[in-house]
């Protein structure tokens, strides 16, 4: 074995840090949250326009916003400050400009007519993506920057994912109490125009707050992250064009291990394009819950998946990270395929309190496998490039997290057009001038086989896409060989290129 030279420890980020850190993606989740969760029912029901038009708008937005991934990724690789770093600068901008365009998306003129709205609808979306983009690139690129060593990489994912999850549980409660005092003249607050608006005065209150909470909290390491990145200057630079930035991508694309986590990610997160996109439809229309059964089991679904995450961080320690994410997924499939049966059997139900006796623990239970979706793949994937950054002597850390950014958001772009056209498919079509929209009953069924389908095929198909996810601890570099002079690194490269190998003869053999 070869010998490994030890130089200086990078500090490790203290608990605290990590909260500091983690507070940042309590409020894009607010943001985000709020807008996947509810802005097709917002859409369609609300503003009463068509299906078809509302997921074009939305799917037009995150296709712009997946776009603009990559290139704020190698904007910020690119940085060079001496005050503010690759990072910080750029989330501070962030999160004013995303607190800003979160309230014009939801101040769309009631008055309009349709075509109007979807056209408030489209601008408003890019506009917010555009600056969601300029905050979240160089926030999850941030994380990976701060990590110390293999554990604590999946440990740091594990506090941002809680704050994360924090931020998806609490719109749901908050509107469900905005909604529990509807204005006059509304009998359903879920119909109230009003509701929305408020909670995002709310959110954005709540993302500038955390994002500068984030800001203060991690600027102290900004010399260190300034230090580290004069021991990289010697590395091949990254990409200057789009055109060298569109052959990066197709290098991540052609490397196992990137696209198992890039692409299993971003196929296994359609079922969370289901579970907003279309959840709040079913449990409204086909299992005919009331605003409080159905916050209520969105509330248990949530509250297992933020108390899972402890349980993930100890299992990738036991199991490894692959085995760990193998095991939720499996989880979440066999939650899915519970609630299928229910769904199946609807008519056997003796009533809403049975009901409600079924779904709550199914969904408890499915939570804790969708809690491994959140902090191992983010942790897989720094463990990914690190290893690309020593054997190609090249840091392309945020450009990287883009390029999963970018296939996470254009496959949930793809899925929310398809939920659009489904929804016509089927027969929910809002715009037919009633006072209270009552769907037929074809598409009150069609909504339950939409939402169990979607889930489960997405799901199969990631643990299909992971499951070709080939490194492990022992492949991952050291922070010591990450950091080592230019001298060592061809050194370093020969020892990853040997353990490759022996990895593709283990394969071979088994």
């Amino acid at each position: 074995m070869a010998k490994r030279y030890r130089y200086e420890k990078r500090p490790m980020i203290l608990w605290y840090g990590k909260m500091y850190y983690g507070a940042g993606n309590l409020g894009i989740a607010f943001v985000s949250q709020t807008m996947t969760g509810f802005i097709m029912f917002f859409g369609t029901v609300v503003c009463r326009i068509p299906p078809f038009l509302m997921g074009l708008a939305f799917s037009i937005g995150v296709v712009w916003d997946a776009v603009t991934d990559p290139l704020m990724g190698y904007i910020t690789d690119n940085t060079r400050s001496h005050l503010v770093g690759k990072r910080h600068g750029y989330i501070v901008a962030g999160t004013f400009l995303v607190a800003l365009s979160n309230v014009l998306l939801w101040s769309v003129p009631m008055s309009a007519d349709s075509i109007q709205k979807f056209l408030w609808f489209l601008g408003a979306t890019i506009l917010l993506q555009t600056t969601n983009t300029v905050f979240s690139t160089p926030y999850n690129a941030l994380g990976i920057d701060l990590a110390g060593d293999y554990h604590e990489q999946t440990t740091l994912q594990t506090y941002k994912s809680i704050f994360f999850l924090v931020g998806t549980i609490s719109p749901t409660i908050i509107m469900a109490l905005l909604q529990a005092n509807p204005s006059s003249g509304f009998t359903d607050g879920r119909l109230d125009p009003k509701t929305y608006l408020d909670m995002a005065y709310i959110c954005s209150t709540i993302m500038l707050l955390c994002g500068f909470i984030s800001y203060m909290g991690t600027f102290s390491h900004v010399p260190r992250l300034i230090k580290k990145e004069h021991c990289k200057r010697q590395m091949v630079p990254a990409a200057k064009s789009l055109k060298e930035i569109v052959g990066e991508f197709f290098y991540v694309l052609r490397d196992r291990n990137y696209s198992a986590i890039i692409l299993g990610y971003a196929v296994s997160m359609i079922a969370s394009a289901f579970l907003t996109g279309v959840g709040l439809y079913m449990f409204t229309y086909t299992f005919k819950l009331t605003s409080t059964q159905m916050y209520f089991l969105l509330g248990a679904l949530f509250v297992s998946i933020i108390l899972s995450q402890p349980l993930w961080a100890l299992l990738s320690k036991k199991l490894d990270k692959k085995p760990s994410l193998l095991l939720g997924v499996g989880i979440t499939l066999a939650g899915v395929a519970f609630l299928f049966g229910v769904f199946l059997n609807l008519g056997n139900v003796g009533g809403q309190e049975e009901l409600m006796t079924l779904l709550l623990p199914t969904l408890a239970f499915t939570g804790i496998g969708i809690g491994s979706l959140y902090p191992l793949p983010y942790s897989m994937m720094a463990d990914t490039i690190a290893y690309d950054s020593v054997k190609k002597n090249k840091d392309r850390t945020a450009m990287f997290t883009g390029f999963m950014t970018f296939s996470f958001k254009l496959s949930q772009a793809a899925t929310l057009l398809i939920i659009g056209i489904m929804l016509e498919l089927i027969g929910f079509k809002t715009d037919t001038g009633a006072d209270v929209y009552v769907p037929p009953y074809s598409a009150e069924v069609g909504l339950g086989y939409l939402f169990c389908v979607g889930v489960a095929a997405s799901l199969i198909c990631g643990m299909i896409l992971f499951s070709r996810y080939g490194l492990k601890k022992s492949d991952i570099p050291t922070h010591e060989e990450v950091r080592t002079p230019s001298f060592e690194v061809d050194r370093l490269v020969s020892v990853l290129e040997m353990k490759e190998k022996n990895r593709k003869k283990n394969n071979v053999k088994d």
